[in-house]
């Protein structure tokens, strides 16, 4: 069964699951939602593991797909969330099939 979905910011439809984009702004935000933190508070702690400022509305702009976050950022936004990446990524811990996203499984 081929699932579509609405990619509102490639103004068409895409076709299987959900691309890693759209499912990293919905964990970010369930996870942080989970952890209790303020947006301002979780863009704090990124700043504190990558060493260096950065925008305090950075998560906003995560989980409202304004700006895809560099792969540093988002290592640090898991660690920040003690998730894996994969959590924020697959949505299941890392646990999805490799067909759902093209590629065979090793063998």
């Amino acid at each position: 069964m081929t699932l579509l979905f609405w990619a509102p910011n490639r103004k068409e439809y895409w076709h299987g699951p959900p691309p890693p984009s759209d499912v990293f702004a919905k964990r970010i935000r369930a996870e942080r939602l989970q952890a209790g933190f303020e947006r301002e508070a979780l863009s704090l702690r990124i700043a504190v593991l990558l060493g260096g400022p950065i925008d305090p509305t950075l998560v906003r702009r995560f989980e409202e797909q304004t700006r895809a976050p560099r792969l540093d950022e988002a290592v640090a936004a898991a660690t920040a969330l003690d998730v894996s990446l994969l959590t924020l990524i697959n949505g299941d811990g890392g646990r999805a099939a490799p067909e759902a996203y093209g590629s065979e499984p090793a063998s």
